[in-house]
């Protein structure tokens, strides 16, 4: 699941983007610290939190269009990302647990939150409704906190994760697990064809 995050100021809001490439290498375990910002929601775990989720997002972009250009090559594959909200999952209460909510969050949440059941909407539209209706590399989920799972403005969505962003995530990711041809390039038709007779020797 993915969700999206923005900064908001008294005048303007900002959309988040991805982080630059140095948080994606190692850094000594490094990761900003844990301090507990006063508003809830706020402070350097949840930046990282943030940056994962716009990361699932960023990813989803990158295999689109990486099955655009396999074309043929990549028949029947859609890649689709999605978020469930402020779902009673569980994370909240082991966040709070881990004292990354303060005392007024922890009053508010349960008030804020929406079922467990409502929040696997967007992971099951992905996988069962009309492909027509969800174009591939979309984000699925509530617009807010809680809600039906809609498909989210295509252009927002990509403005958060810009394309050099998403090649750094995609090329970064396959050095991470040593892939190297995601989409292998079909034989050529003659060398597919003499596949074929030997097989059938």
């Amino acid at each position: 699941t993915t969700t999206t995050t923005t900064t908001t100021t008294t005048t303007t809001t900002t959309t988040t983007t991805l982080c630059a490439q140095a948080y994606f290498g190692p850094n000594g375990g490094n990761l900003g610290g844990d301090k507990q910002g006063m508003i809830p929601g706020k402070g350097p775990r949840w930046t990282r939190y943030s940056q994962t989720k716009l990361a699932n997002v960023g990813f989803c972009l990158a295999l689109r269009d990486r099955i655009a250009a396999a074309g043929a090559d990549a028949p029947n594959v859609l890649s689709y990302v999605a978020h469930p909200g402020f779902a009673f999952s569980g994370l909240a209460s082991t966040t709070t647990g881990d004292g990354g909510l303060g005392w007024l969050a922890q009053k508010l949440i349960p008030l804020m939150q929406q079922s467990t059941e409502d929040g696997t909407l967007g992971v099951l539209r992905c996988a069962i409704d009309d492909a027509a209706r969800i174009p591939t590399g979309s984000l699925v989920g509530p617009t807010g906190r809680k809600g039906p799972a809609v498909v989210m403005d295509a252009a927002a969505e990509e403005a958060r994760v810009p394309p050099a962003k998403r090649e750094m995530l995609w090329r970064l990711s396959c050095e991470a697990t040593g892939v190297t041809d995601f989409f292998p390039a079909a034989p050529a038709p003659a060398a597919a064809a003499d596949a074929d007779a030997a097989a059938a020797e």
